[in-house]
Order: structure tokens, then C-alpha cells, then sequence
């Protein structure tokens, strides 16, 4: 929904038609189509994706365990295979469909070429998308398994039995990554990319990056408005020296106070002596943007000017950037860069040209 209506407003905008469409995945057709081509190709012992599990008839039902292994083989396809194949067709009609539609009576594009895109979309939401971070644990999987049999075969090891779905888990952290300000990259790359999608990669791009960041703002709104969510530190000395030898730092989870939210009915809670408060500062950029939703929060709740409230929110993100270059610990490019950044900030906070005392 959002690709379609950044994508109406830009055709708006341009004088063109939009690209992309609200498509429809209310197809219970499509998801029992799906499922019945999965339970023709397992018949027909057609070999399937380890992700999915074991090999169609890998083992024998004349024995005890290959009886055994049937039976853990069906429950890998029903749990496994068979849902996801039925979402896939679902996927691959819906984007099927919008494309037609959006692309119909073009010259630029073929026939072939909105079914190859189709498939695209298709695998992208349904984790099936080639992504170099699945890739990547593809060959640490085989590559353990190489080690675990002394070379003799990559294809099962200790690898099997430690990375053995690593298409899923690789796909839902690179498509974490997408919906967050890193997204900003594949929007960068597809918009870089020749071909007759290229606009509507771009767009479906820009919509997951706004998508997730709007989402994980919102969320550090809820859990700063509620107490969940420490805010940033006073003005008053004593106070934040105090705060500081307690352990306290800004934007941090408190984890006992989101208990006491949940018990208590979703009341707004109170920092406690004794809290425990956990950093999140690892979790960049997703951490920055929980830390700028829980500033605006608080900063919207107090009587300030606006221009106080955006820059108390600034300050929030640059506060949970700084923090996650100070756990880098000894490397010296992420100590000169904080530095940088916490000179810069003085200087304008002194008159001084920023640029002049970073070059100073």
C-alpha cells in the first residue's frame, strides 16, 4: 500500500502512470493452488530445497528407520513445503495481476519479462530471494560441512546440523535491514539498476525503508510515552551525576518496567531503584530511531518550543549513534569519528564554524 501511493503521487506528480498497484493477495484459489502443485511435485519426486528439509523418498519404508524417517520426512513437507510453496503461488498471482495492469498495452516490456519479474517479487516475499547474507551462511554451511567430514562432502556435516535452514534466517535479516534507513542503499542500487522496472524497484525499495523506520519510531514512541523507555539525561548537574552512577544511560530498555507495563494494565510507569536497564545500542540503525521516538515523546510532553522539540529529538539519534561507536571499543576510526562529532557539536554550540574545529 505504501509502494502504491508513493507511486500515484509520483505519476501524479509527473504526468505518468503509476507502476505500481494496490494488489489484491486475497486469492484462497491461488493458496490452494499452490499446495496441490506442491504435493504433485513430491509424487513425482521432485528434489526439493534443503531449506524445506529431506530429499523427496530419501528413505525406505521396509524398515524401522527408514518407517521412522518417512514419517519425520511428511511432517517436514506439511510443516515446511507445503505452506510456503502455497503462499508463493499467492504472492506470484497477486504481483502477476498488478503488474499486467500497471504495465498494460507497454511496449517496453514483454510478456516474459512481467512473469520473470513476477517470480522476483514473488521470492523476495516469500524469503526465497537470492540475498548475500543468505548466500553467505549457505557457505559457512558448506564449508563446516567440509571441515566436520575431513573434505569429503559438503552437502551434510556438522553444517547440516547447525545452519541447516539458512535461507530463512539470512532472508529475514536482510529484509530487517531493508525496512530500516539502510534500505536507503538498495533504493541507491536499484535506481542504479538498467532495466523496464527499474522505477517500480525503486519504489518498492523506498517503501520498505519508510515503512520500517516509520514503524520502529512509533515504537519508541509507545515505549517512551509509557515509561518503558529511558529518556535522555537532565540539565541539572547533580541529577545527571547521580543518574550516571546508578548505572543510568539515555535511551535504554528498561526491561522491569516493561514488565510492571504488561501487569499493570498498560500503565505509564516510573524508573525504580533497581531497574534493570538494557543498552541497545547494538542495534543500529534501529536503536537510533527508538531513541529519537521515545525524545519526541518525551520532548511533546513537555512545554517546549518546537524548534526545541525537533532538536531534542536530533540529539537523541546522535546520542545513540555516539553510544554505538563508544562500543566499538579500541578502534581507532569509530574513537576519531565520535570525536569528531562531539567537537563539532561544541563549536556550534560556542559560535564557532563547525567545519573549522573538526578541521582544527
Amino acid at each position: 500500500a505504501v509502494a502504491a501511493t508513493i507511486s500515484k503521487l509520483a505519476a501524479a506528480v509527473r504526468g505518468k502512470k503509476a507502476v505500481v498497484g494496490f494488489d489484491d493477495f486475497s486469492t484462497l484459489g491461488s493458496l490452494r493452488e499452490g499446495a496441490e502443485l506442491a504435493r504433485e511435485e513430491r509424487k513425482q519426486g521432485k528434489s526439493i530445497d534443503p531449506a524445506y528439509g529431506l530429499h523427496p523418498h530419501a528413505f525406505s519404508d521396509k524398515t524401522a528407520l527408514g518407517k521412522t524417517g518417512r514419517v519425520l520426512e511428511d511432517a517436514l513437507f506439511f510443516i515446511n513445503r507445503l505452506p510456503d510453496d502455497a503462499f508463493y503461488h499467492g504472492y506470484f498471482t497477486a504481483k502477476l495481476n498488478d503488474l499486467a495492469q500497471q504495465y498494460k498495452g507497454s511496449k517496453e516490456v514483454s510478456p516474459d519479462q512481467i512473469i520473470d519479474q513476477a517470480h522476483l517479487e514473488a521470492n523476495k516475499l516469500a524469503m526465497r530471494d537470492k540475498n548475500w547474507v543468505s548466500e553467505n551462511l549457505k557457505r559457512m554451511q558448506r564449508g563446516l560441512n567440509r571441515i566436520s567430514t575431513f573434505n569429503k562432502s559438503e552437502k551434510i556435516g556438522l553444517g547440516t546440523l547447525v545452519l541447516n535452514y539458512a535461507q530463512y534466517p539470512g532472508s529475514t535479516l536482510k529484509r530487517a535491514m531493508e525496512h530500516s534507513p539502510l534500505g536507503l542503499i538498495d533504493v541507491a542500487i536499484e535506481a542504479n539498476r538498467p532495466g523496464p522496472f527499474r522505477e517500480r524497484n525503486v519504489i518498492n525499495a523506498l517503501s520498505r525503508s519508510l515503512t520500517g523506520s516509520a514503524f520502529t519510531f512509533g515504537v519508541g514512541t509507545l515505549l517512551g510515552a509509557s515509561g518503558v523507555m529511558t529518556g535522555g539525561l537532565p540539565d541539572d548537574d547533580k541529577e545527571k551525576k547521580r543518574l550516571r552512577e546508578i548505572g543510568y544511560k539515555p535511551y535504554q530498555l528498561n526491561v522491569s518496567a516493561l514488565k510492571r507495563w504488561f501487569t499493570s494494565g498498560f500503565q505509564k510507569q516510573q524508573l525504580a531503584d533497581g531497574d534493570n536497564l538494557v543498552s541497545l545500542d547494538w542495534a543500529q540503525p534501529w536503536a537510533m530511531l527508538l531513541a529519537a521516538g521515545t525524545a519526541t515523546s518525551h520532548a511533546w510532553s513537555r512545554e517546549m518550543s518546537r524548534s526545541d522539540k525537533a532538536q531534542e529529538t536530533a540529539k537523541a539519534m546522535y546520542d545513540s549513534i555516539a553510544s554505538f561507536m563508544a562500543t566499538l571499543g579500541d578502534q581507532s576510526v569509530a574513537k576519531h569519528l565520535t570525536r569528531y562529532m562531539e567537537t563539532a557539536e561544541r563549536a556550534v554550540k560556542y559560535g564557532e564554524s563547525g567545519t573549522v574545529a573538526v578541521a582544527r
